[in-house]
């Protein structure tokens, strides 16, 4: 019976483990309708999350997984910005940044990324190529809320990017292209990650408040890292965690019940 009970109580912890192991998730709200839309999702899947209006340091995005929604506007203020992100994921933080604004950019992600939107090299597409199937993104084999995604999930958001990434740093993985480039890609700098995306998320319809946002929303979240490194902090994966602290509890039980005998 006492060794039931230990068991219970120690799943009952590693579900409380499991529940605190998700990265918060910060909001950078430079487009209100498709920030309030990623927040309202957030909050179906159970995440946890804030907003904010901006940030004036590298400190105050410290501990999040920082996401910022794209959107028709200048990305003069992003790109006056781009030194505070610098510095935030070369000392190990986590960013998802979209970027699908009106206006095209230079080096307005850590390492130097640049935006050719369709004014100016790029095109806007209505469908993406998956570049890399086996992605943990693409198959949603990292959380059980995840969808496997297909190119059927990327058809038609209305539209689904606005052009391409360029003058990315060396070690990127693609993870989908249009004809031209890359439009949603990662990789590590410093000692944090990065992944970037011209893609609408939150915007349009269909795939844009579906499976590829679930998926944006809970990868973030998980602090998963798709392909490693040098450089890259390995963060574990719940799943791994949990097994750990399952085998810990397990051989705990174990060892007392066989010494009460």
């Amino acid at each position: 019976m006492k060794t039931n009970l230990r068991i219970s109580t120690a799943f009952a912890f590693l579900c409380t483990c499991a529940q605190l192991g998700a990265t918060p998730l910060l909001f950078v709200n430079y487009n209100t309708a498709q920030t309030n839309f990623a927040q309202a999702r957030a909050g179906e899947l159970g995440l946890e999350f804030e907003t904010v209006a901006d940030f004036t340091t590298a400190d105050s995005l410290a501990g999040k997984s920082v996401i910022i929604m794209p959107g028709f506007s200048s990305y003069a203020h992003l790109l006056h910005q781009s030194a505070i992100l610098h510095d935030f994921v070369q000392a190990g933080g986590y960013l998802w940044l979209n970027v699908a604004g009106t206006d095209c950019a230079s080096d307005f992600a850590p390492g130097g990324t640049d935006f050719k939107q369709y004014t100016c090299g790029g095109t806007f597409n209505e469908a993406e190529t998956i570049v890399d199937t086996s992605h943990p993104y693409i198959q949603g084999s990292f959380h059980n809320q995840a969808n496997q995604l297909t190119p059927a999930d990327f058809v038609n958001w209305n539209v689904t990017d606005l052009g391409h990434l360029a003058g990315m740093p060396a070690g990127v993985t693609s993870i989908t292209q249009n004809a031209q480039g890359a439009t949603l890609a990662e990789y590590a700098y410093g000692q944090g990650w990065v992944i970037v995306s011209t893609l609408t998320f939150g915007w349009g319809v269909a795939g844009a408040k579906a499976g590829p946002m679930d998926n944006m929303l809970l990868y973030a979240a998980s602090q998963v890292r798709g392909h490693h490194s040098p450089g890259a902090i390995a963060t574990p994966e719940p799943a791994s965690m949990l097994l750990t602290a399952a085998g810990l509890l397990f051989g705990i039980t174990f060892v007392r019940r066989r010494r009460s005998n």
